[in-house]
This record gives structure tokens, sequence and C-alpha cells, in this order.
């Protein structure tokens, strides 16, 4: 999930702020 974040643009940067919501993170880097 952590990886698909790093791949988004400032999305890596929410991920890292919120490591608890994996679920979200993954939906915001696809998102994003």
């Amino acid at each position: 999930m952590v990886a698909y974040a790093v791949k988004s643009e400032g999305g890596y940067v929410w991920a890292c702020k919120n490591y608890d919501g994996d679920v979200q993170s993954d939906f915001l880097a696809q998102g994003l």
C-alpha cells in the first residue's frame, strides 16, 4: 500500500501521516 502512495505526488506524504489508514492511503494513492 505504501509503495503505491510513494509513487503518487504528495500521496506518500498523506500515507506517511496516516500509516494507520492503510485502506484510505491506498484509495488516495489510486485517486491521485
